[in-house]
């Protein structure tokens, strides 16, 4: 099973640079082969992309 996320940033300080750094999320991420795309929408780019 894959799970892609898409995170929209308005500002990278969002929650998002807490939340993924916690043990939990990130130990679900890598056992569940989530694939996390981290888009600024200020920017207009992608600013991380983890498989």
């Amino acid at each position: 099973m894959t799970i892609n996320i898409l995170v929209k940033l308005q500002n990278w300080d969002a929650p998002y640079e807490t939340f993924f750094q916690l043990d939990f999320p990130k130990e679900m991420i890598q056992e569940n082969k989530v694939k996390l795309i981290v888009y600024d929408i200020e920017r207009e780019e992608i600013v991380e992309w983890k498989n």
